[in-house]
């Protein structure tokens, strides 16, 4: 796993190049101009150009979606918002992840990728009713399938290359927001 540190860094070195170049055009050579760093430090640090692009986008997703103070579905469009708008850098990142295919370094953790993603959309739904449920009486199972046809949505949306409006996406998500909101307001039974 790259640092917190190591991935802000190599965030705005992405950032600077992304603008101006195709992600699949990005290689560790010229990622290591850029950071003014040699091969084998990018290796300690980074692994691969896989595992770089997947654990900072997967760190990018993680901090917009974010549940604590408002409801399920406001986090939910605060990251599709956020991905609408950062369409570019989150397409040449997955562009950086595809390239590398033909590869062996980071194969393995780019392979997991997608279920990285689910996984924390599983986390994220579970912590969020966890937080909010007014008895506690709450089903997991019920809970990770909402996750999972959300999941499902963005994956699609992804893959065809976020053509979608960000508003297009969440009405996908309606059923699966409301299961997630109804897990909410549960009353225990006696």
């Amino acid at each position: 796993m790259i640092t917190s540190i190591k991935l802000l860094e190599a965030n705005q070195i992405l950032a600077q190049v992304l603008d101006s170049e195709r992600g699949s055009e990005i290689n560790v050579k010229k990622f290591c101009k850029l950071a003014a760093c040699s091969r084998p430090t990018f290796y300690a640090h980074y692994g691969s150009m896989r595992q770089l692009s997947a654990e900072l986008l997967l760190k990018k997703l993680d901090q917009h979606l974010y549940f604590a103070t408002s409801d399920y579905s406001n986090g939910l469009k605060r990251l599709l918002t956020y991905m609408e708008k950062d369409r570019c850098f989150i397409l040449n990142l997955l562009a950086l992840i595809d390239a590398e295919k033909g590869k062996i370094k980071g194969k393995e953790f780019a392979a997991r990728f997608p279920q990285k993603v689910e996984w924390l959309l599983r986390k994220k739904t579970v912590c969020y009713v966890d937080a909010h449920s007014l008895s506690g009486d709450y089903s997991i199972k019920t809970l990770n399938n909402a996750a999972h046809i959300i999941y499902a949505i963005l994956y699609e949306w992804l893959a065809e290359g976020l053509q979608l409006s960000a508003r297009d996406v969440y009405d996908r998500c309606q059923l699966a927001i409301e299961i997630v909101e109804e897990q909410t307001s549960k009353k225990a039974l006696l």
